[in-house]
């Protein structure tokens, strides 16, 4: 960053422009000047906040917002009243940037300003400072005769997490502005007081369901017994967006109480809707569930399947290895994929011999993901499997991730064989070293110098010996 010093010298040169400028010209001045942020830069752009051209003043109030110090504020003050209205509303969002309480006093006498933008910005920042001496000015907000004043001041009384303000974001509820409705929903949801459910609970017969789904979302957010009884009344809701809402609401509220309700759900025609309740349960991590994935395994949605194979690699359990094993010969790649890595994230030397059978098929897209498994697993018994794949590998991408998974298995007993295989390879001796010659064999040095580093056994010597 430049010297501070040295850029005061700058500031008379940046006034000038500041005020004489074209706009690019201005702009540039007056960024300049809020970036060297000194008492003196201050001073020029309070000096541009009295300019004749109401496009000067608003470009000093933006630069003025980015110092965020109380002689900016002080500066910022007066713009509040600026006979230009865009002037008045930009002073506002300068001293939501800016954050500080000393200037609640003026916002909340812009409330009153006759232009509804300003007031509409001095609301937001008020709840951008957040403090409760703005709540009765913001309570009054909530009653403005314009619905995005409104709309804001429910935001902003959600930002001061005050138990004070629930009555009137309650009463906010029956406003006819959905913006109104949705973002006092938010506030209450952001509150979370469980004495606002019966209400909510009402909400979720309106017509609008982005209304529906703001209460389904603050419901989550409240995520108490009562809260979930409400959830599981949404998963009736006939928009299925509502409806994969509250699905993933009770997932991550994660009781148990919730899977007899969640697997009925598994009923629903809409692949989209089944596919997020075997998320949702693999959130839960119940044994309860293991028996409702596993049938989950075989839905006729690939990405049902594929969630199911997740969701039970999720919760770890070794029950579901012969349904995720069958999974890995599935005709759908992504779900082969999702299989293989749940057997990874298991990690039982029970999927090993079904994943080797995968990773020695060339012709199974899955057979990378096999390797990784494998790596993860951790199996000395696919050792061998995984060499005799890396050196008859010709691929350079699918080597590197073989070699990978065999750096994470391999054992210092094996360091002696794959040194031997380096020194018996004819192609290692050949004149040609680049790497898409070398494919497998080459990954080799990477592989023992891997195993070393992961055992704690050092013999640089095999790898030179190669």
């Amino acid at each position: 960053m430049p010297d501070t010093n040295f850029r005061e010298i700058e500031i008379p040169l940046l006034s000038r422009d500041l005020e004489q400028g074209n706009s690019d010209i201005r702009l540039k001045a007056a960024y300049a000047l809020g970036e060297i942020g000194s008492e003196a830069a201050i001073a020029s752009l309070r000096q541009a906040l009295t300019h004749g051209n109401s496009k000067v003043r608003t470009t000093a109030i933006a630069a003025l917002g980015k110092i965020k110090s109380e002689t900016a504020v002080t500066a910022l003050l007066p713009t509040l009243t600026d006979e230009n209205a865009d002037v008045r509303a930009r002073a506002a969002c300068a001293l939501a940037e800016i954050g500080l309480q000393s200037a609640i006093p003026a916002l909340c006498q812009a409330l009153r300003d006759s232009h509804s933008w300003t007031r509409r910005n001095a609301v937001y920042a008020l709840g951008e400072i957040g403090t409760e001496a703005a709540i009765p000015a913001l309570l009054e907000a909530l009653e403005d005769k314009d619905p995005d004043v409104r709309a804001t001041a429910a935001q902003a009384l959600g930002n001061l997490d005050s138990k004070a303000v629930i009555p009137a974001l309650l009463k906010a509820l029956e406003d006819e502005n959905p913006a109104v409705k949705t973002n006092s929903i938010s506030a209450l949801g952001k509150i979370g007081s469980e004495a606002e459910i019966p209400v909510l609970v009402k909400v979720l017969d309106d017509r609008n369901p982005k209304i529906r789904q703001k209460v389904v979302e603050a419901l989550e957010k409240i995520g108490s017994q009562a809260a979930l009884f409400a959830l599981i009344q949404a998963l009736e809701d006939e928009n299925s967006t509502v409806k994969k809402s509250a699905i993933v609401a009770l997932g991550k509220i994660g009781s148990e109480a919730e899977v007899p309700v969640l697997t009925q759900a598994l009923e629903d025609r809409d692949s989209s809707v089944r596919q997020k309740v075997v998320e949702a349960q693999g959130n839960i991590s119940s044994e309860a569930v293991i028996p409702v994935l596993i049938s989950a395994l075989e839905d006729e949605d690939s990405a049902v399947r594929g969630s199911a194979a997740k969701a039970l690699g999720k919760i770890g359990t070794e029950a579901a290895i012969p349904a995720i094993i069958q999974a890995l010969e599935d005709e759908d790649s992504a779900v082969r994929r999702s299989a293989a890595e749940a057997l990874g994230k298991i990690g039982s030397d029970a999927a090993v011999p079904a994943l080797i059978r995968v990773l020695e098929n060339r012709g199974n897209s899955s057979r990378l993901y096999a390797a990784q498994a494998l790596g993860d697993i951790g199996s000395k018994s696919a050792i061998p499997a995984l060499v005799m794949t890396l050196i008859t590998e010709d691929n350079p991408k699918d080597s590197r991730v073989i070699a990978t998974a065999l750096g994470k298995v391999g054992i210092p007993e094996l360091l002696p064989h794959l040194s031997e295989i380096l020194l018996t390879t004819s192609l290692y001796y050949s004149e040609s070293r680049h790497p898409y010659d070398w494919c497998g064999v080459g990954r080799i040095p990477g592989v023992m110098d891997a195993i070393q580093k992961r055992c704690g056994y050092y013999n640089h010597a095999l790898i030179r010996s190669g």
